[in-house]
């Protein structure tokens, strides 16, 4: 049987230049053929792994189609392919789709410019129609909300309904009974949570050259009076814009990671006895950043070798061993081996690096490279673990630690030109297994300490995927539009499993239960498109790094026009339309959410999902505006 598979593999791989040709034919106007033929292809592959094949039967098809995944997926985006540019986006093939597009097509914002335009005229056009018709989104509707502590800033489409009985953290996560504050932050890179922080790396400084990271507590017991929590910017002495992040929350080091170095961070959160004092700096000056007590601890030299490793970083054994892939294998330090920069932080390690040289030849601000750049050229790795020769040089993007075997292997995701998913065995550089299904490239794998069979993935064709490490397609996939999905994030409840699910061109979070295979309701994030996301289970808070498009990296505001009050509102403005602006190209326009609201900068937003959630706390509105000449908004 596993041969006939194999030669119906062969033979549907071997019609695909006929499908090809189709679409050159019809104008690539509905590119049917490689999507239609893409879905046989996985469905062969399913139908395989049902039977229960041998390893090594099961091994040559895996091999097979996931190397005509990637000659497909290379012709759609490659150069000619199919006419002058190839495909921004190819179309999901990857089995169980969900598609929840009601709240998109040319969004609201859109549609109403559209609406504007083809009334100038005195026409009167059918606003309903053109919503239905072109995807739009309907208003807020206030008879549509399942709790009076369900926030104002989601929107459902349908009430939820079930006939299960929820325990109470469940029942305020599918209600939304949530309460929404944000933090200003650098335009964000990535963001961690872990030992009690959420960490989120950015780009700031003058015109975003330099590298950021902030930190904030996730214990709600440092709170300050005027809703901030406790907080910090750190200097992590890097040469470059530093794009890995990770927290050991046992040992309290926050690692971040350049081209070039690894450097880790000792921090000490806030204890209890300290927080009058931080609550009343925060009363006095709300942009009163309260240091927590940061000492350099590493830095580790990943570009000394031969090899350089430049890849994704990594903490296995509890923390014990930091990881950092390169094209041919994965460097290992031993931390708790590992020299230090010594009790005040400021020891050199390794070689002295000549700052004044490096200023020369930066793209930062000298001034402010020559007096935040760290001079240790870092500590050698302590053991390297070599790549199998069936993987060749392959380029890691990302990865994470396999939720069945969290210390012997990751599940790694390959960048641009690859588009490939698989299993790494940390012991001995082989492949284990491989994930298909995915469009593009792959942006995040989140997965769950509670389960250790699933993980879910974000991608760039807009689909966020949930699958069974056992089994090489996708369980589920779920979108809402063609969008480089940045971030989505698994999360359990009773016996529920939720993913919330951040947009970038959709400019929102999306909830998702993954017991019934539908869409929840969408969070707002003011206008914002989402970076990353981190739920932090012990508090049942939503962390969304998120980065507001309409600013410029000099820290001014474009395509903004005054807000309109909603039709709930209108006695309530009293003018105040000449006090708010609303980005031009918003997805969603001020009816789309019960409140109105655009952030108009970089924010870390917190959704504290919690019993009688107080629905009237929501962020402050964002200074946006309109030919606004002044550069607010800048981080640094």
């Amino acid at each position: 049987m596993s041969s006939d598979h194999l030669k119906r593999l062969e033979r549907e791989i071997q019609s695909w230049p006929l499908e090809r040709k189709k679409e050159w034919e019809e104008g690539n106007e509905t590119r049917y053929g490689s999507v239609e033929h893409m879905k046989r292809v996985l469905n062969i592959v399913q139908e395989a792994e049902r039977e229960g094949l041998s390893e090594q039967k099961m091994e040559a098809i895996l091999n097979l189609a996931s190397s005509h995944e990637y000659d497909v997926l290379n012709h759609a985006y490659g150069e000619g392919a199919i006419g002058d540019g190839g495909w921004d986006f190819f179309p999901i093939y990857s089995q169980n789709h969900i598609q929840d597009g009601s709240r998109l097509g040319m969004g609201r914002g859109g549609i109403q410019q559209l609406i504007e335009i083809m009334t100038r005229g005195g026409s009167r056009v059918d606003q309903q129609a053109l919503m239905r018709l072109a995807g739009g989104t309907f208003a807020y509707d206030r008879n549509n909300v399942p709790s009076p502590h369900s926030t104002p800033l989601a929107f459902f489409q349908r009430l939820p309904t079930s006939l299960t009985a929820f325990d109470p953290r469940t029942t305020n996560l599918r209600e939304a009974r949530c309460e929404i504050t944000t933090e200003r932050a650098s335009n964000p890179v990535q963001l961690v949570l872990g030992g009690g922080a959420c960490a989120v790396q950015g780009v700031g400084g003058y015109k975003e050259r330099d590298p950021t990271l902030s930190i904030w507590s996730t214990d709600p017991r440092t709170m300050g009076a005027n809703g901030y929590k406790f907080r910090s910017h750190v200097n992590t002495g890097h040469i470059d814009i530093a794009f890995q992040l990770a927290i050991d929350g046992e040992r309290h080091l926050v690692w971040t990671a350049d081209e070039t170095r690894i450097k880790s961070h000792h921090f000490d959160l806030p204890r209890l006895s300290e927080l009058p004092d931080i609550q009343k700096a925060q009363d006095d000056d709300d942009e009163e950043d309260n240091d927590a007590s940061f000492i350099a601890r590493h830095t580790f030299d990943s570009d000394g070798t031969s090899v350089t490793f430049r890849g994704p970083i990594a903490l296995v054994d509890n923390g014990a061993k930091l990881l950092r892939c390169g094209p041919q294998g994965v460097a290992i330090w031993d931390v708790d081996a590992a020299p230090t920069h010594g009790e005040d932080g400021n020891k050199i390690l390794g070689e002295e690096l000549d700052i004044e040289v490096l200023a020369e030849i930066t793209s930062r601000d000298s001034d402010v490279f020559m007096d935040k750049v760290e001079a240790s050229s870092g500590s050698p790795l302590t053991s390297q673990l070599d790549f199998d020769v069936s993987l060749g040089q392959v380029n890691i993007t990302g990865w994470a630690n396999d939720p069945s075997d969290q210390n012997k292997a990751m599940v790694v995701f390959t960048g641009d030109e690859q588009y490939s998913v698989f299993g790494l065995d940390l012991v001995t550089g082989k492949r284990r297994n491989r994930y298909l299904g995915h469009g593009a490239c792959v942006s995040q794998i989140s997965t769950l300490a509670q389960d250790s069979a699933v993980f879910l993935s974000s991608c760039y064709d807009g689909a966020a995927r949930l699958y069974d490490v056992r089994m090489s397609t996708p369980v589920m996939t779920m979108s809402t539009t063609e969008e480089k999905l940045g971030s989505s994030v698994l999360v359990s409840s009773g016996a529920g499993l939720y993913a919330f699910v951040g947009g970038t061109r959709s400019q929102s979070v999306k909830l998702w239960d993954l017991r019934t295979q539908c869409a929840v309701y969408e969070l707002s994030t003011g206008n914002n498109s989402v970076s990353g996301l981190g739920w932090d289970e012990e508090h049942q808070t939503l962390y969304a790094a998120t980065e507001c498009e309409a600013l410029d990296r000099i820290g001014y505001h474009h395509d903004y026009r005054w807000a309109k009050a909603p039709s709930w509102e209108k006695d309530q403005w009293d003018g105040e339309e000449e006090e708010k602006g609303w980005p031009s190209r918003a997805r969603h326009d001020e009816e789309s959410f019960g409140v109105v609201f655009d952030a108009g900068q970089h924010c870390l937003f917190r959704y504290v999902f919690k019993d009688n959630a107080d629905v009237s706390i929501i962020p402050e509105y964002g200074q946006g505006v309109p030919r606004r000449e002044s550069g607010y908004g800048r981080f640094w």
